[in-house]
């Protein structure tokens, strides 16, 4: 069963990331409208706004602490879609539109739903939905039993590609290994050095020296371990992440 503390540390996680590609995005586009009073005041409402959000974060409040400005975000973000039409301007909503995603999510996890299907291709498309990432998806149909927050780890995993590997393109494909159907899921990004493909599991490893993080992996393989499923990462050097998921094929319900 998924722990609530784990689900509030996954959230945090993943709403402080797309908080940062927020910020990142606002600072980006505010010189190009300078001259859009209207437009660059909503845009100083939405880092106003996301700086405040990250502060709550940091302080470990969540859900209903985040409820108020995440409605002024959404608002402020539908409003600059209307005055504008800019690509960076479309990543910026996409990225609101996502935090929205994940506090949907967290409040399933929270209800008395504890396993439920999963089908592979649909849990992929929709925590690829708002990322801007190309996908190529497995040709195979396959559903299976896992916990509710497995959506999360593949959420994770897909935002690690794009912010941490500069990734562009997820390929996601499955086989059958002895009692297990394996999910691979590789990217084309920067990869991960040899020496910390196994230390990115650890709860507070981070390459990024001097910011907060290194809970998303680890918190992915505890809350997989749950339901007996697997994560590694299995890359060649010089290439892109690879990640192994391994599911016991009693879980599987569908191969097609």
């Amino acid at each position: 069963m998924t722990d609530g503390t784990d689900i509030d540390k996954f959230v945090r996680h993943d709403i402080n990331n797309a908080l940062t590609s927020i910020v990142l995005l606002c600072e980006a586009v505010e010189e190009d409208f300078a001259e859009n009073s209207s437009l660059v005041s909503h845009i100083h409402n939405i880092l106003s706004v996301s700086d405040e959000m990250k502060k709550v974060l940091k302080n470990g409040g969540f859900e209903k602490e985040i409820a108020s400005q995440l409605k002024i975000l959404l608002g402020e973000s539908e409003i600059i879609m209307a005055l504008a039409d800019n690509d960076v301007l479309g990543m910026l909503y996409n990225g609101v539109q996502r935090i929205k995603q994940i506090s949907d999510w967290a409040r399933v996890c929270r209800g008395n739903v504890t396993l439920r299907e999963f089908v592979l291709n649909q849990v992929i498309v929709q925590e690829a939905k708002f990322l801007g990432l190309e996908i190529r998806l497995s040709p195979r149909h396959i559903s299976f039993r896992a916990d509710c927050s497995f959506g999360r780890v593949i959420g994770n995993l897909l935002q690690n590609a794009k912010r941490h590997g500069n990734a562009t393109e997820i390929s996601v494909s499955t086989r059958n290994e002895n009692d297990l159907v394996v999910i691979d899921i590789t990217d084309n990004g920067n990869g991960i050095a040899e020496e910390n493909k196994e230390k990115i599991f650890t709860d507070g490893f981070t390459t990024k020296v001097g910011e907060p993080g290194g809970e998303g992996l680890a918190l992915c393989r505890k809350i997989l371990g749950l339901t007996g499923i697997t994560i590694k990462e299995t890359s060649h050097s010089g290439m892109g992440a690879r990640f192994e998921i391994s599911i016991p094929r009693d879980d599987v319900l569908i191969i097609s």
